[in-house]
Formats: structure tokens, C-alpha cells, sequence
């Protein structure tokens, strides 16, 4: 008998790790849209943390701050741009013969991060032993402990496999909505990420013209 929530037999926030074909094709197969805003919007608050923490943003803002911009910026953040991002793999998808709809390419493309959301489990301790100096581009000081440092460099060792794992995970669930080879479901996360980054270029020439 199947349950009312979106798991069926197993839980999407677990199973989309290890096993991400049967379960994106279980969660385009009942209800895409569920529980996609939450998870995009976590998304966001993960990807912000990270960028600003590899922009060294805690050497100018507090750490109050940084944790409103990643929280409440990052949530919204995440919101639009899976929106956006569904559109244009969509569209891709559609140039190379795909034949999702663009809920179930936003779906594809918000559950993938899966891995990276786990990641928030270690982000909240860490901010909490580490403070300002995980936003910080020097990190901790070494005569503050040789466990601090090795803490610190363990916790982005972790969030950089989980950002990996992630990475591969968009492919595999892009490949299963699109009914794509793995080949032409990585094309079409490459053109579409060049196309968005064009954007992102022209929008920034424009805006340095009109400052000239």
C-alpha cells in the first residue's frame, strides 16, 4: 500500500543517494513539485555557506550576518535558481531529444544536491567551534590546536566529496528523466551551464557599460 508522502516504500532524502535512478524516477512518477521549494531553497543555504566561506567573506562581515545572507539570501537563492536551471536543461534537454517536462528536469536537478544538504549536519557544528574563522580565508590559527586545523581541513574534505557525489548525481538523474545515455546527459548539463554563464557575462558587460 503506498503512503501519502512522497516515499512510498523508502525515503527520497536517503535512498536518492545511493540508489537516484529508481528514486527520481519514483518522484517524477507521483508528484515532482512536492517537496521541491524546500529542498532548492536548502540547496541555496548550502551552496551560499560554501561561497561564502571560499570568498574569505568573514574577514569584513560578522558572523551574525553570514548567517543571515546563507540562511535567508541562500534560501531564495536556490528557489530561483532552480527555477531557472529547470528551464534551460529543459530546453537543452528538448534540443537533444529529450522528452521531460521541466518540473521533472527542476526535480532532477534539486534532488541531486541531496549529498551536499547531508552536509548541513556538519556545517552547523562547525560554525559553532569554529565561528567567524570558517568564513575566514586564513581559517584557524595553527597555536590554536593541531585538532582545530585537522578538523577544519577533515570538514572540506567531506563537503568536497559531498559537492562531488552531488555533481554526479545531476548527471545520473538528468540521464533517467531525459531517458538520456549518461554521455548526452552530461552534454546537456555542460551546454546548459554555458549558456547560463553567458548570461551571467553578458549581464555583467552590460552593467559595466552602463557604469562607463
Amino acid at each position: 500500500m503506498q503512503s501519502g508522502s512522497l516515499t512510498g516504500e523508502s525515503h527520497p532524502w536517503l535512498t536518492m543517494a545511493f540508489s537516484p535512478r529508481r528514486t527520481i524516477r519514483r518522484i517524477v512518477a507521483r508528484k515532482p513539485k512536492r517537496s521541491l521549494t524546500r529542498v532548492a531553497a536548502l540547496m541555496g543555504v548550502v551552496s551560499m555557506l560554501g561561497q561564502l566561506s571560499s570568498s574569505g567573506a568573514g574577514d569584513h562581515l560578522i558572523l551574525p550576518l553570514l548567517l543571515i545572507i546563507a540562511f535567508v539570501g541562500g534560501s531564495l537563492v536556490g528557489v530561483v535558481v532552480n527555477y531557472c536551471m529547470g528551464l534551460v536543461l529543459n530546453w537543452v534537454g528538448a534540443k537533444l531529444g529529450g522528452h521531460a517536462s521541466v518540473d521533472s528536469v527542476r526535480a532532477a536537478y534539486a534532488w541531486c544536491w541531496i549529498p551536499s544538504i547531508w552536509g548541513l549536519a556538519l556545517w552547523l557544528p562547525a560554525i559553532a567551534v569554529f565561528g567567524s574563522e570558517l568564513f575566514s580565508r586564513a581559517g584557524p590559527a595553527i597555536d590554536a590546536g593541531v585538532w582545530r586545523v585537522i578538523t577544519y581541513i577533515g570538514f572540506f574534505v567531506v563537503e568536497f566529496v559531498a559537492g562531488t557525489w552531488s555533481l554526479v548525481l545531476f548527471i545520473v538523474n538528468i540521464s533517467e528523466v531525459e531517458e538520456f545515455s549518461v554521455w548526452r546527459s552530461l552534454a546537456t548539463v555542460l551546454l546548459s551551464l554555458m549558456i547560463i554563464l553567458a548570461v551571467f557575462a553578458g549581464v555583467g558587460a552590460f552593467i559595466s557599460g552602463l557604469r562607463l
